[in-house]
């Protein structure tokens, strides 16, 4: 099986462990009077992919 990424290829032989995603969007929160609170953005999100393998088996070129 071949895995990708954007343009990346990961080799091969790679086999899988764990694939996470995390993502942060920074909201916060103001109050107001007589109305529901307003939710907004105080900085651009931020995105983490981590990739754990099991093992690594040689390639052949």
């Amino acid at each position: 099986m071949l895995y990708s990424l954007g343009g990346f290829k990961f080799e091969s032989a790679i086999v899988l462990g764990q694939i996470q995603k995390t993502t942060d969007y920074a909201i916060s929160e103001q109050e107001r009077i007589n109305n529901y609170p307003a939710y907004f953005s105080v900085k651009n999100e931020k995105e983490t992919l981590t990739i754990k393998r099991r093992y690594s088996a040689k390639c052949r070129s």
